[in-house]
């Protein structure tokens, strides 16, 4: 055995000594550690499918690592610090775990930083400025980028890293920490602009009334649609979600603006599901259509099956997978292949109707989470809007999970279970909500409490509550005074299709909004990017008509109309890196142009939309 060896074997299971050391090589090229890299082989193996021959797999694997050493690093640093808690469990004695952030990107060009001489002495000094806190109750923050060097003195039982901008000396946490770049960490309590206007549509002066003139009428609702109760365990195969797929072009009586039939003998119409050819291939460069009628084969692939294709001057289209679509073509004789110059998609159902004459509807929509990731629960920005809601006093609350938020890394740690967290998050809207307002729980697919599955059945609360606490499934279509509808849906289809769909031109909101209406459905694209149950697909479907509100979960607030429908993005009250979203206030007025009632005048254009900075 070559005896400049010291990679284990343990840790890269059949390698033989010519592939350890190229590893070995790779780990101190790259200055990570051999647990790292041997946890990113295994990730990069099972994604590659990697079996054997590990030799022609190691140049691949190198490149790898290099696109994602930032990351790695990262990974590394917080490994590092685990380590140096497992040894001097008091050495975070003062400062909180989660106050030490790892980021990267922000730091400056390790180019443009003068090198730091390596010392003979244990002891470290530093040329750095000092962080400017203005709050002195916060613990200090502080921003590094462990690399290569791990040191342990015996004697003093210190740990220090060291890195490409200087020594990081573990032994002096409780001392105000110096950094090169900081990153100002965002605390809840002194963020900015709180209840100022972060977005609106059709706010202005002509529709803008004073609401202490709206009547204050009590508000009938009413839920469209069938009860479902999806089981958690199930499975579909391959064969019953394909039968499924092409069952439902037909079953949903989707209509278009055009007859099936073509008066040129030349071309030919066909309706069914836009399906990927294969994973390499641009769905606008080749595609079938699942479901189609004129295939004689039920099997996607055989070849019988007709293979469709856009032509490069058709007019504006946009697709996705799933998709149901009639491609208007040319067939290429003696084959099954087809030149598609023309896209038809379904017309959008009609509203709801008829529609009864109704005053001025206040809603208020939040969307999770809404807690702020600490060690213990906390639920400030939940209790900050309980009080927006208790002033506003509006008709209906609308909240879209999560509630319990499975990216919250903390959760595992904290005392109560997850359904005591639950109870405790109903019991602040049970005793700070005004009982003249109707709450609606909407579940998402982040709640780590909830069944993961789409269509979501509503939760079930085993809390005593009042009886303006109603649970609603995700999607969820709701009537309200027979007047107007809202649809609504906690999943991420809005954020799937913008990624996903291919168009001719770049999609623009009010496109993404309306691939979602012309579909008729929640969630209309197949492969799925969430676990639908096919068996109860019929559930993501419109009720029969189009509601007149459309509402989403998405990353930042957005208000659009696309088909007379108003569309809107809601973000959630706390995103990432701990960023503080908006909640919308929603109005929902008479006719602009009368007193009376006008039903002509879409719901779109007299809904009065703010969203306001929680």
């Amino acid at each position: 055995m070559d005896s400049n060896l010291y990679v284990s074997r343990e840790n890269f299971g059949s390698f033989n000594e010519e592939e350890l050391l190229i590893v070995q090589k790779i780990i101190e090229e790259l200055g990570l550690t051999e647990l790292i890299v041997s946890k990113e082989w295994i990730a990069f193996a099972l994604s590659k499918k990697v079996a054997g021959d590990f030799l022609k797999h190691l140049g691949p694997f190198k490149t790898f690592l290099k696109k994602n050493l930032k990351k790695i690093k990262t990974q590394k640093s917080t490994q590092q610090i685990k380590e140096a808690v497992e040894e001097d469990p008091k050495i975070f004695e003062n400062v909180e775990i989660e106050d030490i952030i790892f980021d990267t990107d922000s730091l400056v060009d390790e180019s443009e930083i003068p090198k730091v001489k390596d010392e003979p002495s244990n002891e470290v000094t530093r040329n750095t400025k000092k962080i400017n806190n203005n709050n002195p109750t916060l613990p200090n923050k502080s921003i590094f980028k462990p690399t290569k060097q791990e040191a342990t003195n015996n004697e003093s039982k210190k740990v220090v890293i060291t890195d490409n901008i200087g020594d990081f000396d573990f032994s002096t946490v409780n001392e105000p920490i110096k950094q090169t770049n900081p990153t100002q960490l965002l605390n809840y309590k002194e963020r900015k602009n709180i209840g100022a206007m972060a977005y609106s549509l059709n706010y202005n002066d002509e529709n803008k009334t004073d609401p202490s003139m709206r009547e204050k009428k009590s508000c009938d609702l009413k839920g469209a649609g069938e009860e479902f109760y999806p089981i958690k365990y199930h499975s579909d195969t391959l064969e019953q979600r394909t039968k499924i797929l092409k069952e439902s072009v037909h079953s949903n009586n989707y209509t278009f603006p055009v007859p099936l039939e073509c008066d040129d003998e030349s071309m030919v119409r066909s309706v069914g599901r836009v399906w990927m050819y294969d994973q390499e291939t641009m769905l606008s460069k080749r595609f079938y259509l699942l479901g189609n009628e004129r295939d004689s084969s039920s099997g996607s692939g055989n070849s019988s099956t007709s293979i469709f294709s856009l032509e490069t001057n058709i007019d504006d289209f946009s697709m996705f997978s799933g998709q149901v679509v009639m491609a208007e073509s040319k067939k290429i004789a003696g084959s099954h292949f087809y030149y598609t110059n023309k896209l038809y998609y379904p017309n959008p159902l009609p509203f709801f109707s008829p529609r009864k004459e109704c005053g001025d509807i206040n809603v208020m929509v939040a969307s999770g989470p809404f807690d702020l990731q600490k060690s213990i629960p906390d639920y400030t920005p939940l209790d900050d809007l309980c009080n927006a809601v208790s002033n506003k006093k509006p008709h209906i609350l609308l909240l879209m999970g999560p509630f319990i938020d499975d990216s919250n890394l903390h959760i595992s740690k904290y005392s109560e279970t997850y359904n005591e967290l639950f109870n405790i998050l109903m019991k602040k809207l049970n005793d700070n909500i005004p009982l003249s307002t109707k709450v609606l729980i909407v579940p998402s697919l982040k709640d780590v409490d909830h069944d993961y599955i789409l269509p979501q059945p509503p939760y079930i609360p085993t809390v005593n509550l009042n009886s303006n606490i109603l649970f609603v499934p995700n999607p969820f279509t709701l009537i309200i005074n027979e007047s107007f509808t809202i649809g609504i849906t906690s999943s991420e289809i809005y954020n799937n299709l913008l990624s996903k769909a291919h168009s001719k031109n770049k999609n623009t909101p009010e496109d993404i909004f309306n691939m979602i209406i012309n579909q008729n459905n929640y969630y209309p694209m197949h492969p799925a990017q969430a676990p639908i149950g096919m068996r109860y697909l019929q559930h993501l479907n419109f009720p029969g008509f189009t509601p007149d509100i459309l509402i989403v979960s998405k990353s930042s607030p957005i208000a659009a109309i696309s088909n007379d429908v108003l569309c809107l993005g809601i973000p959630p009250i706390v995103g990432n890196k701990s960023a503080f979203g908006s909640y919308a206030d929603l109005t929902i007025t008479k006719s602009k142009q009368s007193i009376a009632f006008d039903k002509n005048i879409p719901v779109s254009k007299r809904t009065i939309v703010n969203f306001k900075n929680i």
